[in-house]
């Protein structure tokens, strides 16, 4: 006997659809899948006849970076965060939202030690912490002798002084 129903297979889906209603006269039509998360994931398969399509998580940026345009359609691509205070670095990514992680610059436990400031933080490498650099010493005269009693944070004319006791 040979099959003389005419009926074909369905074709199948793109990714993130399934097919509903696909029997032996109809080929059914492609519906979206809604089995995944509702933020972060994008779909990898189509769900065949069911709406169990595969997914996945989208992949987190370097530091500095957040993930634009993570959609259940596509994973999205890494875009720099851009807003951040004066005197401050990034310290993580910023998943979807674009809203990185920072922390200021010569604060705390990257206070640079007594006649010192911390150069270059945030500034050409947005994640970049700085580094201690010595202070100006154009601020300690050779009619007054002085000395360094602070650090200076972001400035290299910020250290405090003080004159030596004669």
């Amino acid at each position: 006997l040979a099959d003389n129903c005419g009926a074909e297979a369905c074709p199948p889906c793109a990714t993130g659809e399934w097919r509903s209603g696909c029997g032996l006269s109809s080929p059914g039509s492609c519906l979206p899948c809604s089995n995944a998360p509702d933020v972060g994931y994008y779909y990898t398969s189509h769900g065949q006849t069911t709406n169990e399509c595969n997914y996945t998580e989208c992949e987190s940026c370097p530091i500095g970076q957040y993930r634009a345009g993570c959609t259940k359609a596509e994973q999205g691509a890494c875009k720099p965060c851009t807003w951040k205070p004066p005197d401050t670095y990034f310290i993580g990514h910023g998943g979807i939202t674009g809203q990185c992680p920072y922390r200021g610059c010569a604060k705390d436990e990257e206070e640079c030690a007594i006649g010192e400031y911390r150069a270059n933080c945030g500034l050409d490498d947005p994640t970049f912490e700085g580094s201690c650099q010595w202070c100006d010493d154009s601020v300690i005269t050779q009619d007054t002798p002085q000395y360094w009693t602070g650090h200076g944070g972001t400035s290299p004319k910020g250290c405090a002084v003080q004159a030596c006791q004669r």
